[in-house]
């Protein structure tokens, strides 16, 4: 179980398990009309799109079929085989029994939007014009004020602000933490280091080119074509 940023299929391929929680492992009774999985190993929940996979190691010698119930989605959101193009426009029904964790102490996580991060965290501004922002979400779901540095001398031109100037997340609070693109092509680190017992840094390693704004630029992603252009007969568009 892991937490994506997409909420279907783009493609014929599964989401692979890297960096995923197993949060179970043993015997799984499919003869009834619902099957619990009570779960071995606690999962934190960032609040983003879950990806569930079920992987049989040892099935019964004695099987016929399974069915679920579910409900019909307008897009790819499950797959049968993650080693197969089987995609399904469907979501089985679950359901989920858990009770909200206390956190005794100072805490700290990174959030982008609803999915909660791992560092180190790889961000992209593309291409874009200088001054361009990126917001992240700093938490503390601790019980204690949880004190924040910010370390942007590996930034390389980047810049990083904490929302009202703080250097502490109150308990359960959030900080925003907004990513300024300079005013070059550049790459580099900003480091973010909570202090309480067993919080480690958090690190961004953000990239982007600097947009020229006296130049026109052409989006050919998707082997698309702009909607005013025109192709003559024996041209093609390949964006790789």
């Amino acid at each position: 179980m892991k937490e994506i940023t997409t909420s279907a299929y783009e493609g014929s391929s599964a989401i692979g398990d890297e960096g995923a929680t197993v949060v179970y492992i043993g015997e799984l009774d499919g003869t009834a009309s619902t099957m619990d999985v009570n779960f071995t190993t606690n999962y934190d929940y960032g609040g983003g799109n879950l990806l569930i996979g079920f992987k049989v190691t040892s099935a019964a010698s004695v099987w016929k079929s399974a069915t679920f119930v579910g409900e019909t989605q307008s897009t790819y959101t499950a797959f049968r085989n993650k080693n197969s193009s089987t995609r399904e426009k469907f979501i089985p029904k679950t359901t989920f029994t858990y009770s909200a964790a206390s956190i005794s102490g100072p805490a700290f996580t990174v959030k982008d939007g609803s999915t909660k991060l791992s560092s180190p965290y790889a961000y992209s501004f593309g291409l874009a014009t200088a001054g361009t922002t990126k917001t992240f979400t700093l938490s503390n779901p601790g019980t204690e004020a949880t004190p924040i540095s910010v370390d942007v001398s590996g930034a390389n031109g980047f810049t990083a602000s904490v929302q009202d100037n703080a250097t502490s997340i109150p308990a359960g609070e959030t900080k925003t933490l907004t990513i300024t693109m300079p005013d070059a092509t550049a790459s580099g680190s900003i480091v973010v280091t909570p202090t309480g017992d067993g919080l480690s840094a958090f690190t961004f390693n953000v990239s982007g080119k600097v947009r020229d704004e006296s130049k026109i630029y052409i989006d050919f992603n998707k082997n698309a074509l702009p909607s005013t252009w025109t192709l003559e007969s024996g041209w093609s568009v390949n964006s790789t």
